[in-house]
C-alpha cells in the first residue's frame, strides 16, 4: 500500500487563490523529475492557440507520470510557464478544468505559474514540468 501524500496548508498563509497547495509532501519516496512538456502531439507537431496547447502539455505529462507507475495524483509540484501574460487567462481557464478533473477533492500539488518573454520557439506558447513521488510500497 502506499503512503498517502500529505497536503499541508500552513497558518498564516492566506488560501491558495488557485487549484494548488502550499506544501505537498510524502515521508518516503522515489522522486521523479518530469522533463517540460509542451503543447505538441505525438507526431511532434504543435497545436494551435494557448488552450489547445495546453491540454496537449497536460495530456503529455499525464503520459510522461503514467511512465513512473503512478497517476497524477503523485504530482507533488508542477510549474508552468506561459509565453506572455496576455495568455495567462486562457492558461488559467483550461489548467482549472484539468486540475478539477485529476483532484476532485483539491488535493492540489503544489504549482508555480510564471509568464515568460518566450519558450524554446516562439510557436510554443506553454510548457508544464512536474516532481513525481512514489511513495515507498515496502513499508521500509
Amino acid at each position: 500500500m502506499h503512503e498517502p501524500l500529505l497536503h499541508l496548508q500552513p497558518p498564516g498563509i492566506s488560501p491558495p487563490p488557485g487549484p494548488y497547495t502550499h506544501v505537498v509532501g510524502t515521508q518516503r519516496a522515489a522522486l521523479y523529475f518530469v522533463s517540460g512538456q509542451v503543447g505538441a502531439g505525438e507526431d511532434g507537431n504543435l497545436l494551435d492557440g494557448i488552450e489547445a496547447q495546453t491540454h496537449q502539455a497536460f495530456r503529455n505529462l499525464e503520459l510522461a507520470v503514467a511512465s513512473c507507475g503512478v497517476g497524477m495524483e503523485n504530482v507533488v509540484k508542477l510549474t508552468s510557464y506561459v509565453a506572455g501574460v496576455d495568455n495567462l487567462d486562457a492558461f488559467r481557464s483550461a489548467r482549472f478544468g484539468i486540475l478539477q478533473r485529476h483532484y476532485p477533492l483539491g488535493t492540489f500539488p503544489a504549482h508555480t505559474l510564471l509568464a515568460v518573454a518566450a519558450l524554446a520557439l516562439p510557436e510554443i506558447l506553454v510548457e508544464v514540468e512536474a516532481v513525481v513521488a512514489v511513495p515507498d510500497s515496502t513499508g521500509a
